[in-house]
Order: structure tokens, then C-alpha cells, then sequence
């Protein structure tokens, strides 16, 4: 990998749950995944990382802004330079009526990753930003997942906007928040 050299796609989850009030911020958990993602852009911008690429990816359906979208994953801005376009664009992300599968969505950021930066000596890394309560399909596609991830060498982060919703709520956990946790 080139010193400094990024590839990063952000992956936001925009299912319904994503609508729900994080009380101590004030804020809906998508609108604080929202101002994560614009706050990586801006200081991709700020400090003139041109030389990095970012993609933005939606869990859920956006049909105003990808018409494309394969199973409730779409592509909010193409994998490119950082601009004031990439924040334009996912300002004008909405809480969809139905969630996806994360998996799907970080399989197709990954296959992005591939198509658009290939050999090119860039680090790969993905963002995934949810409340953890998408639909996951369970331990056969988290095998599937870490499979895809090591053979693209590419880095997950994942950042979990309201997972407890205030407070330690561990015995409240749901089933797809603790798969999410033990990825």
C-alpha cells in the first residue's frame, strides 16, 4: 500500500430504526451517522487529500438517488475524490421504509473497491455506520464477509450510532446487534 493513500467507502444504514431519537445528542441515529460521514469528507477536503478516493453507500432503498440500487444497496456517490458534491449528496439520504442486509452492502462495497481501485496501491477501508438492527442472515455470511475482506485486503470499521440507545442496555442486545458486536 502508497504512504497515505485511501480508498474508504461509507456504508449508512437507513433503515426505519434509523429514525429513532439518541437522547443525549438530541439527534436521530441517521442524522449522527450522517454528520460522522460529512465530518470525514470535510477533513478529507480541509487538509487536500485529493489524492484519496471516497464512496458513499445507502442500506435501504433510495430510489431519488440510485436507480440502480441492488438489494437495498445504493450508491449515493460514486467511489472518487472527496467533494462538496459527496456531501451534497448525503445530506439528501432519507430513513428508507425497509432496511437491508448489511452483509449485502459490505459485499458490494468490497466488489466497488475492487472494480474501481483494483492493484492500485491504495488502503481499502469500509465504514459501517448502523444501529446494528438490520437484517444479517447470520454466521454464514459473516464467514463469507471476513473471507471477502481478507482476500481484498481491506479494513472494516464499524460505528454504531445509538446501539444501546443511552446508557448500558447489554441485556436489551438483539440478535443482530450482538452479531454486529462480535464481527
Amino acid at each position: 500500500e502508497m504512504a497515505g493513500k485511501e480508498a474508504i467507502v461509507m456504508i449508512l444504514d437507513t433503515s426505519p430504526t434509523m429514525a429513532q431519537l439518541v437522547p443525549s445528542f438530541n439527534k436521530s441515529r441517521l442524522e449522527l451517522g450522517k454528520e460522522i460521514i460529512i465530518e470525514r469528507i470535510e477533513e478529507e477536503i480541509f487538509f487536500y487529500l485529493k489524492r484519496d478516493w471516497i464512496g458513499l453507500m445507502a442500506i435501504g432503498n433510495q430510489p431519488d438517488l440510485d436507480e440502480t440500487s441492488t438489494q437495498n444497496v445504493s450508491t449515493v456517490y460514486d467511489i472518487s475524490p472527496p467533494s462538496e458534491e459527496a456531501i451534497k449528496s448525503i445530506k439528501d439520504v432519507n430513513v428508507s421504509d425497509q432496511g437491508g442486509n448489511f452483509f449485502d452492502a459490505l459485499e458490494e462495497a468490497i466488489d466497488t473497491l475492487e472494480k474501481k481501485i483494483g492493484k492500485k496501491k491504495y488502503a481499502k477501508k469500509l465504514y459501517l455506520i448502523t444501529d446494528g438492527e438490520s437484517k444479517t442472515d447470520g454466521d454464514e455470511n459473516s464467514k463469507k464477509l471476513i473471507s471477502s475482506l481478507i482476500r481484498s485486503n481491506a479494513v472494516l470499521n464499524i460505528i454504531c450510532t445509538g446501539f444501546f440507545n443511552d446508557g448500558d442496555q447489554a441485556s436489551a442486545e438483539t440478535p443482530n446487534q450482538k452479531s454486529t458486536r462480535e464481527i
